[in-house]
């Protein structure tokens, strides 16, 4: 791509995490330009893109082709994510999923051979890593100024408070199971990434 051309991207799915992270920051930055808003529900798809003058609104990502955008990001139910993503990556678009990247093991593979195939990007949400606290404790255990990391001891939660479009999320056959798929999902690409480590699939 030109670095004077900013990266368009369609976002897909105007639930919560879209409305509260994905829009604000995309829609600042200068180096992307939200080209469409996908959303079966179009009165508020419409809605999030009158706030951001975003031209282009559509019910079904069949609307979303090289023509429109250069990559889409996927903020939907979890269980849409894989053949949302090997859709459009199959259509040459690169793809940014939200965690949980699938449901299983066979759709997340898939995916990956699909990005392989058609020389595009897949990414995951799990943005937590570049989080600067994060960053910092990282470099602080690579430059050794912190021993040795014994054991640790994690939590995660709060409150819920998000405005949610739909309740896939908690539903375990659409979110593929509960906090563990949810948070800890975060927690523990965080571990990884803070330990130097490689995760080693048991079951």
């Amino acid at each position: 791509m030109s670095k004077q051309s900013p990266l368009r991207v369609a976002v897909v799915g105007c639930g919560a995490v879209t409305q509260s992270f994905h829009l604000p920051v995309l829609a600042g930055h200068e180096r992307v330009k939200i080209a469409a808003i996908v959303d079966p529900d179009l009165e508020r798809a419409r809605k999030f893109a009158g706030l951001y003058q975003i031209d282009r609104v559509f019910s079904s990502l069949d609307a979303v082709n090289r023509d429109i955008a250069d990559a889409a990001l996927l903020a939907t139910p979890a269980f849409l994510h894989a053949p949302g993503a090997i859709d459009v990556m199959s259509r040459g678009l690169h793809a940014l999923v939200e965690k949980p990247m699938a449901l299983t093991y066979d759709d997340a593979s898939r995916m990956v051979a699909t990005a392989k195939e058609h020389d595009v990007v897949l990414a995951v949400g799990l943005f937590r890593r570049l989080l600067p606290a994060v960053r910092l404790f990282r470099a602080a255990l690579d430059a050794n100024q912190i021993g040795d990391l014994v054991s640790v001891s994690a939590e995660v939660g709060d409150t819920y408070t998000w405005q949610l479009a739909t309740l896939a999320g908690m539903r375990r056959h659409e979110a593929g199971g509960g906090v563990l798929v949810d948070m800890g999902s975060h927690l523990l690409d965080l571990l990884l990434y803070i330990c130097d480590a490689a995760p080693t699939l048991v079951e």
